[in-house]
């Protein structure tokens, strides 16, 4: 089953990092409050990285690579190819 991950720009400038089989579900409880305390704290602002994996221990293995990244690797992620957001409508979610 394809897994996404996927990173969300918060209001205080973070980036959180998740994985989700169901992108557009995901982020619907994130919007909503139920997505992650982490979220629901600090606020989000625009979902701004999408990437798919063959499976979900693919995804949970870039997920865990991501999170020990620093904030400019994760940015050049944004700007990159590789970024399928760009692709994804989100106006109506």
């Amino acid at each position: 089953m394809i897994c996404f991950l996927y990173m969300i720009r918060c209001k205080d400038g973070s980036l959180y990092t998740g994985i989700t089989n169901d992108f557009r579900k995901r982020w619907k409880k994130h919007k909503n409050g139920t997505g992650s305390r982490t979220v629901k704290i600090r606020g989000y602002l625009a979902p701004v990285f999408l990437c798919s994996f063959i499976n979900k221990s693919a995804a949970m293995c870039a997920e865990i690579h991501v999170k020990k990244q620093k904030r400019w690797h994760k940015e050049q992620m944004i700007d990159s190819s590789m970024n399928l957001i760009k692709d994804f409508d989100t106006s109506d979610i």
